[in-house]
């Protein structure tokens, strides 16, 4: 995304600040920045700033709201990128989470929980 004078945060800035933080923090630590998953949080991001923030090199995308997240998947099929879905999952939304592949989160949780499963498919989808 290329950046406009009105515009004082551009993407790209951003992206790459972000990315030299993490750098940073890994050479602090004593650790590989490739053993980092970054993931953008996409809410209420239209797919039009998913698809520049992929050019960049954002290969993962977080959502937590489902009916978003089907649209985004659907609409940037094209791309290759990992979706999570980050947050409370109600039972009645397990199937589309496990239809769609979406890896599933609770953040606020310290332990991993119980793997969801769709009885109709062989997907299991941990979440963490």
């Amino acid at each position: 995304m290329s950046a406009s004078p009105t515009d004082p945060d551009p993407l790209d800035a951003r992206f790459a600040h972000l990315t030299a933080r993490i750098s940073a923090a890994c050479a602090a630590a004593g650790r590989d920045p490739d053993s980092v998953t970054l993931i953008g949080a996409s809410k209420t991001q239209p797919a039009a700033t998913l698809r520049a923030a992929h050019r960049l090199g954002l290969r993962h995308c977080g959502e937590n709201y489902l009916d978003e997240a089907l649209a985004k998947t659907t609409h940037l099929r094209d791309l290759d990128l990992t979706w999570h879905y980050i947050g409370r999952v109600q039972s009645n939304k397990t199937r589309h989470i496990c239809k769609h592949q979406l890896f599933a989160y609770k953040p606020h949780l310290l332990h991993p929980c119980t793997c969801l499963y769709d009885p109709h498919s062989t997907i299991c989808i941990p979440c963490f």
